[in-house]
């Protein structure tokens, strides 16, 4: 019998990152408690959770908000461990920065004084990004955990949501460490940039979006893309355990493996799916915007982390299959796993094929959920049928899943 990690404590269980990290951390052995923000009006659909491998004995789903920071210590009392992941993702505008700044931080704040008051946490690791980290008006090729943002830089005040984004994700991870320095809670701090690969959660991550803004067409979506740093999930996830486990993890710690320029993802982009008209590298030479500076994991990798993937093109294999492309448009790109495999001594094949399994049964169970091809005007559709025999682009294409009968946003994680 697999003897037990502990139990641990995963905030925003619904989401990209905490959905495949809740797997892993089964996978390895954990007690896994997770807090979802319950529906208003109809309940949540949360098979992806409730059947994944282990789940019926070792996982337990908690109601929690943010609004309401006591929500949590049900969910927390008698973990070991937390990962707080959730966060507020309003890309709609709908609320204003003051009021998402605020629900962060003090939802935040009253998760780690639910830690403190349980008294058996042990560690916390709270998930940050690099938007708290690259926007800072210094002008350099290289950042490491030493720079925090500023939401006075010129570059992000260009970028409304951007801005907005920037301000709590910065501000909170300070509230974090500021209050785990006055009271001694053990905190530290993984910071992510874009996040690629495979996803169990019902929903297209906003990451994974972002990332595939030439496959849908989205040109506001370029500037951010002129130099991406990313992650494979599955690293990401695996930081997260290592620092939760690694006794001598202290502070900040940056987690980025690959960077990636937008003429780069062009050039893969096209040569894997010729069939859509990805913009050319020519063309992308006239995209303005903020070239994001690379970020140095160096200080992660010193303190004994090793990346999964390789520094070949693994993670943009995961971003090429990442959006659903083939099978009706029901395609996990978990099956990069299996085809890496077979070419790589570091990936398990079974482990592999295992995730595959698993994302593909989500698939199934959720289908009628996943995004549906929607045209953008009412000319849309009789303009395809006159162009069937012409490359097709992502936005007006029926192979491709774009739109949420319920969403038209995708829902992000971090």
């Amino acid at each position: 019998m697999e003897e037990s990690k502990g139990t641990v404590c995963v905030t925003g269980g619904t989401g990209f990152i905490a959905s495949w990290l809740i797997m892993r951390l089964l996978q390895q052995g954990y007690f896994v408690r997770t807090t979802v923000r319950s529906h208003p009006e109809k309940k949540r659909d949360l098979s992806f959770l409730t059947t994944l491998p282990g789940s019926s004995e070792k996982l337990q789903i908690f109601n929690a908000d943010l609004n309401d920071p006591d929500s949590f210590e049900e969910a927390i009392k008698g973990c070991t461990g937390v990962f707080h992941v959730a966060a507020p993702m309003d890309f709609e505008g709908k609320e204003s920065e003051q009021v998402l700044t605020e629900r962060t931080i003090n939802g935040t704040l009253g998760i780690l004084k639910a830690c403190l008051k349980c008294k058996t946490v042990k560690r916390v690791v709270f998930t940050s990004s690099a938007a708290a980290v690259t926007f800072n008006g210094k002008n350099v090729d290289i950042m490491d955990e030493s720079f925090w943002s500023s939401d006075q830089d010129h570059d992000i005040i260009k970028f409304p949501y951007a801005k907005t984004y920037t301000k709590w994700k910065t501000l909170s991870e300070r509230a974090a460490l500021q209050f785990a320095e006055e009271t001694g809670l053990d905190l530290v701090t993984l910071i992510l940039p874009y996040v690629a690969g495979p996803f169990i959660c019902p929903k297209l991550p906003g990451s994974v979006h972002h990332i595939l803004a030439m496959l849908f067409g989205n040109r506001e979506g370029y500037s951010f893309l002129l130099n991406a740093p990313m992650v494979h999930v599955d690293d990401m996830a695996r930081a997260n355990i290592f620092l939760l486990e690694h006794p001598e993890a202290k502070g900040r710690y940056i987690c980025s493996s690959h960077e990636l320029t937008i003429q780069q993802m062009s050039e893969f982009l096209s040569a894997k799916y010729p069939e859509y008209s990805i913009p050319t590298v020519e063309s992308l030479s006239e995209i303005e915007g903020f070239k994001l500076p690379g970020l140095s994991s160096k200080k992660l990798l010193d303190t004994g982390f090793k990346f999964k993937s390789s520094q070949s093109a693994r993670p943009v294999l995961s971003i090429g299959e990442a959006f659903p492309l083939k099978r009706r448009g029901l395609c996990s790109q978990s099956t990069v796993l299996v085809n890496d495999a077979e070419k790589s001594s570091d990936i398990d094949p079974q482990e592999a094929q295992q995730t595959l399994e698993i994302a593909e049964a989500g698939l199934r169970k959720t289908e009628t959920n996943w995004y549906k091809y929607k045209p953008e005007n009412p000319d849309a559709a009789a303009a395809s049928k006159s162009s069937q025999q012409q490359p097709k682009s992502a936005s007006n294409s029926s192979a491709v899943i774009l739109e949420s009968k319920e969403d038209k946003v995708p829902e992000s994680s971090n």
